[in-house]
């Protein structure tokens, strides 16, 4: 059967993490199929900081040579905006630096 042609998937480690899927792996077996990745935390306003293993997400994420759109779904608590936006989009880029020379 296979996938129909131009259906490609939003996937939120979040959700994904809280209804107890194996994340990394389903990114994997999805690969190409991913349009746009939406990153949040489970218990945690700040990425990181709460249930979901980022790490391992985002080696899955690089092993798939996915270039696409990253989404942070964060909070501006307990930071402020400013220094929360700061925060979690500077996890996210440290994460992804070991594989983009950055």
């Amino acid at each position: 059967a296979g996938r129909p042609q131009g259906l490609k998937i939003y996937y939120d480690v979040g959700n994904s993490t809280g209804y107890g899927y194996d994340v990394p792996t389903e990114i994997r077996q999805l690969n190409d199929a991913i349009c746009q990745i939406h990153f949040k935390d489970r218990k945690s306003s700040i990425l990181g900081k709460g249930q979901v293993k980022m790490a391992p997400i985002v080696s899955a994420i690089a092993h798939i040579g996915y270039s696409g759109w990253i989404t942070l779904e964060t909070s501006s608590k307990p930071l402020g905006k400013e220094i929360s936006a700061a925060t979690n989009a500077g996890f996210i880029r440290g994460l992804f630096a070991p594989y983009t020379g950055t």
